[in-house]
């Protein structure tokens, strides 16, 4: 992923194991390669993609370790790699993807054990809720969506669901002709959902 925290610097965020790499692409030519800008190493391997966020007002990008912590990394290219994670947050499952609600400072993670977490960007570490409180959804392989209605999850198991942002309590839940085979897309109050049987599964929002 890029990102472009100086005038004419755009940076790559490469995870590759229990690190991620971070290159200056901006003077980068088809005889020169990328320049090595700063790395952080995790105490387990990086999974999923990273995404930006606003952290205790540094710019930071968002990371999910194998080892089942949620990292924030400084984007500033200047600070010392010993100061690089500015914040954590102990997730106790293995992410496979973030969503950011940046007005609300919340992150709603996807756990692959059918769990979804919302951390609270604004108090690094503290967890606002686990959904469901107890048990599990089927097993989650994407990132959620945040809708106009809630926050939206599909599983393993076939079933859509819809869970409060506030509380983490599933609204609604709806039965899809499949398991779900990759992320959802959530566009001008409609839902679309593929799943492995090649179809898309295509939802109007509403309270219920």
């Amino acid at each position: 992923m890029g990102d472009q925290f100086e005038p004419n610097h755009t940076y790559l965020y490469v995870p590759s194991g229990n690190q991620l790499q971070v290159f200056d692409t901006s003077s980068a030519t088809e005889k020169s390669p990328s320049s090595p800008a700063f790395q952080l190493h995790t105490r387990g391997e990086v999974v999923g993609r990273v995404v930006h966020a606003n952290v205790g007002g540094h710019a930071a990008m968002l990371a999910i370790d194998n080892s089942g912590l949620l990292v924030a990394v400084d984007v500033n290219p200047n600070v010392p790699d010993i100061k690089r994670a500015i914040a954590s947050w102990a997730i106790d499952g293995t992410g496979v993807g973030i969503v950011v609600n940046q007005p609300a400072n919340v992150a709603y993670l996807a756990l692959a054990e059918g769990r979804v977490v919302a951390c609270d960007l604004a108090h690094p570490g503290q967890l606002l809720w686990r959904s469901p409180a107890q048990a599990n959804y089927g097993a989650l392989v994407a990132a959620p969506v945040i809708g106009n209605h809630g926050i939206y999850v599909a599983d393993a198991a076939g079933l859509l669901h819809c869970i409060d942002p506030a509380t983490g309590t599933e609204r609604w839940n709806a039965t899809l002709s499949g398991p779900v085979s990759a992320g959802i897309l959530s566009s001008e109050g409609r839902l679309f959902v593929p799943t492995r049987n090649g179809m898309i599964a295509c939802f109007e929002e509403g309270d219920e």
